[in-house]
């Protein structure tokens, strides 16, 4: 047993303590190493939930220095998820595509974001509000390429 599935198998042992002298008795058998079959899936998401990805981050930069694209790559150098690509013309950037779901922003806080933080704050609002706010201040105005 390594450290990550002892470490899986404590989390769901404490989580059958909590079900009094049963859950006592079956906590014990997880820590030493058995299972009940309906634990075995929860183990193995546990498990997985407690690995960090395979291989390395690597950037990719052009003839200009400039990054081309952020990866993860294994020891033969395969890319096994690209986490960011750029585009550029001539040496210079020209767009940035973060993965499906992100966007880029400011790596220091701009007036917006404190703004909206502070504006947070005074009011008491919600972690999902605040968050709410504070992306849509800190990501920029795309031009509509149509207009």
């Amino acid at each position: 047993m390594d450290a990550i599935e002892k470490r899986a198998r404590d989390l769901l042992a404490a989580e059958w303590e909590k079900c009094g002298d049963v859950g006592q008795n079956v906590a014990t058998g997880i820590r030493a190493g058995a299972s009940l079959p309906m634990d075995l899936p929860a183990i193995r998401a546990i498990i997985a939930a407690l690995t960090p990805p395979e291989g390395h981050v690597v950037v990719t930069r052009d003839e200009y220095g400039e990054i081309v694209m952020v990866s993860r790559q294994n020891d033969d150098h395969e890319v096994l998820e690209v986490i960011a690509l750029t585009t550029h013309a001539g040496g210079k950037p020209c767009e940035y595509a973060p993965p499906e779901g992100y966007v880029l922003v400011p790596v220091e806080m701009t007036k917006e974001i404190e703004d909206v933080l502070n504006e947070a704050v005074e009011f008491d609002y919600s972690a999902e509000s605040t968050w709410d706010l504070a992306i849509h201040a800190a990501r920029p105005e795309v031009p509509n390429v149509n207009d």
